[in-house]
């Protein structure tokens, strides 16, 4: 299938920046497994996005993630929207890493698996 129209964002989507920190405290007798690493999207002039998730330095059980989304375009034009789902679908893989709880028993003393 070829696209023929225009993509057209509605201006409440693009262009933006949004920006989301959140903190996530692992239940009693879990801890966090390996992080994902960090990671970046460039996009070039559709726009760029960033993920990042740190353990918490006051508190073991918590870990921080920052991510954000910069939209820098609301008309995708028919000739770039090949590399316009490149982008959307590379931005999407990166906000999808996971992350693990495991039991705090299969964890040692320096926080590896036993």
């Amino acid at each position: 299938v070829t696209r023929t129209l225009p993509v057209s964002l509605p201006p409440q989507l693009a262009p933006s920046h949004q920006t989301r920190t959140i903190r996530v405290v692992a239940p009693a007798g879990f801890s966090w497994g390996p992080l994902p690493a960090k990671g970046d999207v460039a996009g070039g002039d559709f726009g760029s996005a960033h993920l990042e998730v740190l353990r918490d330095a006051r508190d073991a059980r918590a870990i921080v993630i920052s991510r954000s989304v910069i939209l820098d375009r609301s008309d995708i034009p028919v000739d770039k929207y090949t590399a316009w789902r490149s982008f959307l679908q590379q931005v999407d893989a990166l906000m999808h890493k996971g992350v693990r709880l495991i039991p705090a028993s299969a964890v040692d003393k320096n926080g590896g698996a036993k």
